[in-house]
């Protein structure tokens, strides 16, 4: 991903949308900046008032009092909004995500991986340039501020300014490192503490009272990795803290110096020095945020390659009436399953799709459903089209949750799925508990809820008895215009499609029929195979032929 589109995705996903939270943040710190004026100026004012021995203002203290309490307030209002806009983004960065792996096939394992390890260190790439930009502004307003009241003093500051970056650019990455190479060496630790735990009572049983070396060697590596992470961890703090403690108190020493020249007033020498103060919190935070980026913006691209799409969710409205496949070849990397596939189903087909396993049944299905690319070829996938598996996952929730899918059907909708589908169990049951049979009529159901113009059913009968299959397939067969069930039992269909060998043909039903009457009366060898192979080495038409 390049730079311009990943700062066009940044813009788009980020600033815009959340554009009401950063005004709120920067009229809060507006007010923060007109505040620490008037409390600067407040000061200037009464203690020049009081060393020129004019009478003590009032108005003058209680303003400084006020805008001394009015910044800390603003202050937590702005680091509580920042709170608050950061875990919005995260969580609506983990809601995009999961909607992305339902809207596209996606590897599991990498989407928990990311969810789990980089989405946090990815908003905090999305949110680096405006926070460095804001600390930027705060530099800029203090440094405005110290040279309002005194510039000799603003511009004496500087050195101590640079002292400081110094300090952090160069002990702040070796924290960093440090830093992970000690969580590195935990789980080292970690590693060979669980061991032995696991093994106590094998170690117990022989006698053995003797830590392992490789134990022994992961303490003292972790201890080495601690050792320098403390040190420049508090040398950067303590370090940068005593320039940042000394640059004030040298602007006062030598303000003073200038106010017993009559060069400056000792109001604004104190004011000065408040705000030179001020200046060391940004660029510490800007040095911060500037060494984590690179490795923010690692994690932000790979959550953003989630998120970077623009593909429709399979099965979408908007196909045609019916499915169509013309000269397809699917394939899986360098290996092909299926070739030269020709097809056309219309409304009122009701299609049985059997062939040994692994020979590229479900492949088909999916293409139908328009979850698998050809490689080549024309794939027309049909308006409503769904495909449920054997392999569709059933959620820690009850019965009734699983079929409606938190999508707020109506009560009477969900349990007449439920029926057509044969459930016959309570629908608040837990559906982790049900049997492979009862799961398999939840999926069936939940396909029926929603209607489907065209529906693929793979290997989802396996588990139901032969009574209770006819019954959903008649369901099924009633309210869907075209279906397909890929089966290794037996299903009453118009067509047959057999796929083997890399092909897919249409076996006549009668041609099935002769077939199976005269394996009835033969001894068997193969069983169901050896049938399945004499019916793919017929020469049977083509699927074109609808």
């Amino acid at each position: 991903m390049n730079l311009k589109k990943e700062l066009s995705i940044l813009f788009t996903y980020f600033y815009r949308k959340y554009i009401r939270y950063l005004a709120v943040l920067f009229v809060v710190w507006t007010g923060i900046f007109i505040c620490t004026f008037f409390q600067l100026s407040f000061l200037n004012d009464l203690v020049n008032g009081i060393v020129a021995g004019s009478s003590f203002s009032l108005f003058t203290a209680v303003g400084l009092v006020l805008t001394s309490f009015l910044i800390p307030l603003l202050n937590f209002i702005g680091e509580y909004s920042s709170g608050l806009l950061k875990r919005r983004v995260e969580i609506d960065l983990m809601a995009e995500i999961l909607r992305s792996s339902m809207r596209r096939e996606v590897d599991k394992s990498e989407v928990l991986a990311r969810i789990s390890g980089d989405l946090m260190n990815a908003m905090g790439a999305a949110y680096t340039p405006f926070d460095v930009a804001f600390q930027l502004m705060r530099f800029s307003v203090y440094f405005v501020l110290a040279w309002l009241f005194s510039s000799t003093l603003a511009l004496a500051a500087l050195p101590f300014v640079a002292a400081y970056l110094v300090v952090v650019w160069r002990l702040g990455p070796k924290i960093f490192k440090y830093s992970a190479l000690e969580r590195e060496r935990y789980s080292e630790v970690y590693k060979w503490v669980k061991e032995m735990v696991d093994g106590s009572h094998s170690l117990r049983r022989l006698g053995v009272r003797r830590l392992p070396d490789l134990l022994l060697a992961a303490f003292n590596g972790w201890l080495a990795a601690t050792k320098r992470q403390i040190f420049y961890l508090k040398g950067v703090q303590f370090g940068a803290e005593s320039i940042a403690y000394a640059a004030p108190q040298f602007a006062i020493a030598y303000g003073l110096y200038l106010a017993a020249q009559d060069a400056a007033t000792v109001g604004a020498v104190l004011a000065a020095s408040r705000a030179v103060s001020l200046l060391f919190e940004p660029v510490a935070i800007i040095i911060s945020e500037v060494a984590s980026y690179m490795q923010f913006r690692v994690s932000y691209r790979r959550v953003v390659e989630l998120l970077d799409h623009g593909e429709a969710a399979p099965g979408a409205d908007g196909g045609g009436e019916a499915a169509v496949v013309e000269a397809a070849v699917f394939a899986y990397g360098d290996k092909v399953v299926l070739s030269g596939v020709d097809l056309v189903l219309r409304p009122g087909d009701f299609v049985w799709v059997r062939g040994p396993s692994g020979v590229g049944k479900t492949t088909l299905g999916k293409a139908l459903a328009g979850l698998v690319k050809p490689a080549s070829g024309v794939v027309e996938v049909p308006r409503r089209a769904l495909y449920v598996g054997n392999d569709d996952y059933i959620f820690d929730a009850s019965v009734y949750e699983n079929i409606d899918l938190w999508e707020g059907y109506s009560r009477e909708e969900v349990e007449e799925a439920a029926r057509l589908a044969a459930i016959d169990f309570p629908l608040d049951k837990n559906a982790k508990e049900l049997s492979e049979g009862q799961r398999q009529r939840v999926l069936i159901a939940r396909a029926l809820l929603r209607r489907p113009h065209f529906l693929v059913l793979d290997e989802v009968i396996s588990g139901l008895d032969q009574q209770t299959a006819e019954r959903a397939l008649a369901s099924v067969r009633s309210r869907v215009p075209i279906c397909v069930v890929i089966s290794h039992r037996p299903v009453e269909a118009e067509k047959i499609v057999e796929v083997g060998e890399g092909r897919v043909k249409l076996v006549p039903v009668q041609h099935l029929q002769r077939l199976e009457e005269r394996q009835a009366g033969e001894p068997r060898s193969g069983g169901g195979d050896a049938a399945l192979r004499e019916v793919a080495s017929s020469t049977v038409p083509s699927l074109s032929s609808a």
